[in-house]
């Protein structure tokens, strides 16, 4: 919320404090009081600076037109800082906008977006009356699938794969009464199965005509997807629904007896005309290179489907498809709590938890194939499963908390067991829930532009983040049956921008180095302990839920949120116990992965602190970055300091003209060497170079391990104080706040 403010006058630097706001005007009439306990505000011995609980109470006198960002609540303030002398914004403050835009001001970013492609400045609307359309959901969407039965499918059993799934869709996912049809294709399209409500009889009646589906001859993509849309068409649906696209190959339909040559290019705008959403499943990396297109056009997703890959990848594609039925209220969702599948194996065992937001309607599916006969056991209940391919299912009314064993045994080799464990919440009480995407949606990222691929998994409740679980991504290959594993963290450091939100965040670096199109698909699974809390606010806060996060007169029962951390000393959390979770990502296409060349990660939190027991040294803190983004250890690391923050701006003049601290500088020297990405790092830093009362500024660059690439952290600022009386309180100060400033209260530029 505060900062040292450095003006260099004939007497050489000197530093006020001042309040972390960008204001086109400077703050004439304000106070400064302890929003908590009232009265004088109290200073924070690490830093000299107001602690978190002083806040400036702005008076009426203020002509501050900008920005809007910073001070909402001013009387006249309702512009967009930008780059203009009217509403100059503040490039030079400390704050986290600053650092992550570049200093750019709030309205250039707002600008440099698609949907201000053709902004111009005074633009003026004729008619400012709003009009409103008030729309209502169906009841259910309508679903059709288009599947690939070309001669290709035979390979692999991806066509076996593909009608076992979709059986088990229908069976076991698809509500009553949702609309159902099926279209197929090869060198020419036809209809399977009209559009039909689904119910016990018209399941038994598609899965046999499922049954009856055979691989030959070409592949015609557009004429199926076409096919599709006209059965949509034929049902009724004259605009809306959901097609699911299944195919295994590239478009082949050039022979002069296949009468439909349409391309997946060509069939786009019919598509998106007829407004289908559509869901694309591609088997292997031979299925057409547009169908990430076809997704990302038609606002679908996009799955892959490993050859090597058992039930779970295509169940769990066809089950994405249902995300886009009308909502449900949060206790009627079905949770999936465990998912995981099991290859040539005879026997195996697992355990689930039940925790203590979640139980009714537990199901317990395992999905067989090449099954010569299971028995199985399910807390402590033994039963059989003969079917070679199909699902057994174990179904629960309710189950109480706690941990349930699963085990399976048989005298021969089961090709594939995959496991899903669903259950609902036991009360209204909004259960844990989490999702997982990357950065890219359904975007195919070429390398050659070194795009960077963040994986991301939400894990919360309700509203409320859940922080200290474990959240791993599983990658699935083409090529390899190990899947590679991510661990995500909601530390704070990049790609997570924002510690203990609830968003677990990790860069994927380890694609397939090739410079073909590689897809793989996503899967993130979430576990809580003991150590896991949900974050559900401050105290006062859940008193008075229509308090504001931004006040203009902060108060106990109206406190200021949140910051570079969620986490503030009088948070509410509230441990989990025991859960697990586990959500589908889609799937991720790579074209020329050896075309990639990442530098290190961004230092995102480097920071300093006064030892108050100790004026000997102060300390930096920050996270070590990897030798490619976030993994592995970099070469090595400097940290330049200087008394004139626009000296560390610039990058290439850095290392020609400033300081560097080195061994003699730090007191635990061997904490200079480079370490693992992700590390936590403490440097305790002599202050024998650094005047008392002066104002330094620090920057780290990150080398990797060939010295060809580097990469420059945020710039932290220490101000060598010798302590503080209430006499020496702040003064009132003409001066600055910036974009989200009022949230974003922290002294270092982080």
């Amino acid at each position: 919320m505060f900062y040292y403010k450095s003006q260099w006058t004939m007497q050489g630097q000197v530093n006020e404090i001042a309040p972390n706001f960008c204001t086109n005007e400077g703050l004439v009439d304000y106070r400064l009081e302890d929003w908590k306990y009232g009265g004088a505000c109290r200073y924070d011995e690490k830093t000299g600076l107001p602690d978190s609980n002083c806040f400036p109470v702005l008076g009426d006198g203020n002509m501050v037109k900008s920005s809007i960002m910073a001070i909402p609540y001013l009387q006249g303030n309702n512009q967009f800082c930008d780059d203009s002398e009217i509403l100059l914004h503040q490039a030079d403050i400390p704050t986290k906008h600053n650092d992550m835009c570049g200093g750019q001001s709030t309205f250039e970013i707002i600008k440099n977006h698609p949907d201000f492609k053709d902004y111009l400045n005074n633009n003026t609307e004729e008619s400012r009356t709003p009009s409103f359309e008030i729309l209502r959901s169906k009841t259910s969407s309508s679903f059709v699938m288009v599947l690939d039965v070309s001669g290709s499918m035979g390979d692999y059993f991806r066509l076996d794969r593909l009608k076992a799934s979709a059986k088990r869709w229908l069976t076991y996912d698809l509500d009553d009464g949702v609309p159902l049809g099926v279209a197929k294709f090869s060198s020419k399209a036809s209809t399977v199965v009209n559009l039909t409500p689904v119910n016990n009889q018209s399941r038994a009646d598609i899965a046999k005509a499922l049954d009856n589906l055979n691989a030959d001859g070409g592949t015609c993509l557009g004429a199926g997807l076409k096919e599709g849309l006209k059965v949509f068409k034929n049902g009724g649906v004259e605009k809306g629904g959901v097609m699911i696209f299944l195919t295994d190959g590239k478009f082949d339909c050039k022979n002069p007896d296949m009468p439909d040559k349409t391309t997946i290019a060509q069939a786009i705008p019919l598509i998106k005309a007829q407004e289908v959403r559509v869901i694309t499943i591609a088997f292997s990396n031979n299925a057409d290179q547009d169908i990430i297109k076809l997704a990302e056009e038609t606002n679908g997703k996009a799955f892959f489907v490993p050859d090597n890959s058992g039930p779970e990848v295509i169940n769990t594609a066809m089950q994405g498809s249902l995300t886009y039925q009308p909502a449900v209220p949060s206790n009627e969702v079905d949770i999936v709590i465990y998912e995981t599948t099991y290859k040539n194996i005879m026997e195996f065992s697992f355990n689930f938890t039940i925790d203590e937001l979640i139980g009714k309607d537990v199901s317990v599916q395992i999905d067989f194939s090449g099954n010569k006969g299971a028995d199985i056991v399910v807390d402590n209940v033994p039963d059989q499963f003969t079917e070679e391919n199909g699902v057994y299912l174990k179904s629960f009314s309710e189950l109480a908390p706690g941990y349930y064993t699963v085990s399976v045994n048989s005298t021969s080799t089961i090709g594939f067991a995959s496991v899903k464990i669903t259950a609902k919440s036991m009360t209204d009480t909004i259960p844990v829930m989490t999702n997982c995407w990357t950065s890219i949606g359904n975007k195919k990222a070429d390398m050659t532009n070194d795009i960077k691929i963040a994986v991301i998994a939400r894990v919360l409740q309700g509203t409320n983040p859940v922080i200290g679980a474990k959240v791993t991504a599983y990658i699935e290959r083409d090529d390899n049956p190990i899947p590679l594993e991510i661990s995500l963290s909601d530390s704070g450091s990049e790609p997570d921008t924002v510690a203990n939100d609830g968003l677990y965040a990790r860069y994927f670096t380890s694609f397939d180095p090739s410079s073909s199109s590689k897809r793989y698909s996503l899967k993130c699974q979430v576990e809580g302990s003991d150590d896991t809390q949900i974050n559900e606010g401050f105290i006062d806060v859940k008193r008075h839920p229509k308090l504001k996060s931004l006040p203009s007169n902060p108060t106990g029962g109206n406190p200021i949120c949140c910051g570079s951390n969620t986490v503030r000393e009088d948070s509410t959390l509230t441990p989990t116990g025991a859960f697990t979770r586990s959500s589908a990502g889609g799937s991720i296409e790579i074209v020329n992965g050896d075309k990639a060349s990442y530098p290190p990660a961004k230092v995102t939190d480097l920071r300093t602190g006064n030892n108050p027991d100790n004026r000997a040294y102060f300390t930096l803190y920050f996270t070590s970055a990897g030798n490619v983004l976030d993994s592995g250890t970099a070469g090595e690391f400097k940290i330049f300091f200087t008394q004139n923050s626009t000296d560390l701006v610039n990058v290439t003049l850095i290392n020609n003209f400033l300081d560097s601290l080195n061994s003699t500088d730090v007191l635990n020297s061997d904490q200079l060497a480079p370490t693992a990405a992700g590390t936590k790092v403490e440097l305790n830093v002599s202050v024998d170079r650094f005047q008392v009362g002066q104002q330094y500024f620090f920057r780290l660059v990150t080398i990797s391990l060939d010295g060809k690439k580097k990469t420059w952290s945020n710039i932290a600022s220490f101000y060598n104080y010798e302590g503080r009386t209430e006499s020496s309180a702040v003064r009132t100060f003409t001066n600055i706040f910036s974009l989200a400033s009022a949230l974003l209260f922290i002294r270092s530029w982080v």
